[in-house]
């Protein structure tokens, strides 16, 4: 969306001084939702191609795009980098984001034969499961599901999921994140995480679904993440010896 505006401008089509569409104005016209046009309004302001005059409107600003300016449009894109395990909450703060979260379900429970696998845990063991939608400022960016051994952090609580879960094992458990394994595909949001991430019903999403290794080795958490794709990207690092796609048979679970 932030491009096609973009080139709508290069093009003249909205000619500098003018007044920009509003985002009831563009979610109409483009038929995309109100938090994809309010994150590529974000973008263009960012990039000081149109700016804000409060009680007037969005005006395009005159001048070409620098290079310096697409830069800053490029830094300021959320991205995850597949190189390191860093938290949600690391990844939003170094795009200058502020991160917050809204728990949708804590519980402890039993884990299906999958979840235990993936865990290497035993069926009887309890796990804390945990569902939430992360948001960089306002903008919701993700619906993260987590499957996490109880005894590994048997006091974890709901408030300590309102902010970075990382940090908080990190500084009262002392674990050390090691790697992660992850498969990464293309969906299209099902109603119930569209409300969610405030999307249409069948717009594109990235699924991920993966383990976090502790540095001793030990499966620490199951994920199945949602990613908003206006939103967030993924940088991926290739070896030589990098499996980097594999065709998903039909029947196969979601898990690793």
């Amino acid at each position: 969306m932030t491009q096609l505006l973009r080139d709508k401008i290069s093009s003249g089509e909205y000619p500098p001084h003018s007044l920009f569409p509003t985002e009831e104005q563009l979610t109409n016209k483009y038929g995309v939702s109100r938090t994809t046009v309010r994150l590529a309004l974000s973008n263009l302001v960012n990039d000081g191609i149109i700016n804000r005059e409060q009680g007037r409107g969005t005006f395009v600003n005159a001048g070409p795009l620098s290079t310096e300016v697409r830069n800053r449009y490029l830094k300021k894109h959320v991205a995850r980098d597949a190189r390191q395990v860093k938290s949600t909450s690391f990844i939003i703060e170094s795009a200058g984001m502020h991160p917050t979260s809204k728990v949708i379900c804590f519980s402890a429970e039993r884990p299906s034969e999958e979840v235990a696998r993936n865990l290497d845990i035993r069926i009887d063991h309890t796990v804390w499961y945990i569902e939430r939608v992360r948001f960089a400022d306002e903008l919701p960016i993700l619906i993260e599901k987590l499957w996490i051994p109880q005894f590994l952090c048997p006091d974890l609580s709901e408030e300590h999921l309102k902010g970075s879960l990382y940090k908080y094992l990190s500084s009262s458990y002392g674990f050390e994140f090691q790697s992660a394994s992850q498969v990464l595909r293309a969906v299209s949001l099902s109603p119930s995480d569209a409300i969610l991430l405030d999307e249409n019903p069948g717009s594109p999403a990235l699924f991920v679904t993966g383990i976090t290794y502790l540095k001793s080795g030990k499966p620490f958490e199951l994920e199945n993440t949602v990613y908003n794709s206006e939103a967030m990207e993924f940088l991926i690092e290739i070896g030589e010896s990098s499996e980097y796609a594999r065709i998903r048979k039909s029947g196969d679970t979601p898990f690793l």
